[in-house]
């Protein structure tokens, strides 16, 4: 799987679909520096729209979290990042930027033939039961959601009960989270899915104590279609003021 940066920004991944193979050098890529013979890679190619923006809190945690474990080495010391060719990711940062992929990210991963999950720490490797768990709270299903049922009972912001019509949602993206934070009922709401939809894409967020952050990428028309409006309040938990730090510093509500 490979993540196509232009401009700071990935805006396709591509999915080998076979090994590499000896071909000639591509008429259309003429460069002196390659022989004439070299290896090809056959791909798939998924366009990603919007594109996935690698500037600030996403660029920090990844040079925090995957950056030695690149090769070479993706973040320079300056902060820009790595100008060659190709580089190297370990699988789970693989694993977290595809979770950013949006609607993509199942095409991505069926096409892929070598698909894997992601690693855990060699130290403290997590048994079947908490990977099982893990993989669950991906979807908002499992523990993760039971917890989230037990927490709230129901939308804080709709009043909606029925549990069909209830999404499990991270405050914090899955793919920024650790293994603890993924699985945190502090780390998630219990939403209405249209209100779920909102929150995922940054289209709302809340401030420390709790009023509702609308975006103007949402349109007056949609938000009074929806019922969203400035007088809603979310009445929050103690725990969840970190993690609701992390989805306004991503989404730009900090500046």
């Amino acid at each position: 799987m490979i993540f196509c940066n232009v401009d700071r920004r990935i805006t396709y991944i591509a999915v080998a679909k076979s090994d590499a193979y000896e071909a000639d050098q591509p008429a259309t890529r003429v460069f002196k520096g390659w022989d004439a013979k070299g290896r090809r890679v056959d791909v798939q190619l998924f366009k990603l729209e919007p594109a996935i923006s690698i500037e600030g809190y996403l660029l920090e945690t990844f040079a925090e979290r995957y950056n030695d474990r690149c090769i070479p080495r993706i973040v320079t010391k300056i902060g820009s990042i790595f100008q060659g060719y190709m580089a190297s990711l370990p699988t789970d940062a693989g694993i977290d930027l595809l979770h950013l992929a949006g609607d993509q990210e199942e095409s991505v991963a069926s096409a892929s033939t070598d698909f894997h999950s992601p690693t855990f720490s060699k130290t403290r490797p997590p048994s079947p039961t908490t990977k099982q768990a893990l993989r669950e709270a991906r979807i908002g299903q499992g523990r993760f959601r039971k917890d989230l049922l037990n927490l709230w009972r129901s939308c804080p912001i709709t009043g909606v009960t029925h549990q069909d019509l209830l999404i499990a949602s991270h405050v914090k993206p899955w793919a920024i989270s650790s293994d603890e934070e993924k699985l945190d009922p502090l780390n998630g709401f219990l939403f209405a899915a249209h209100i779920d939809r909102l929150f995922d894409k940054g289209l709302i967020s809340f401030s420390p104590s709790g009023n509702i952050l609308i975006s103007s990428h949402l349109s007056t028309q949609d938000a009074r279609a929806l019922y969203i409006h400035h007088e809603i309040t979310l009445p929050l938990k103690p725990g969840n003021h970190k993690y609701l730090e992390a989805h306004r510093r991503i989404f730009g509500w900090d500046k």
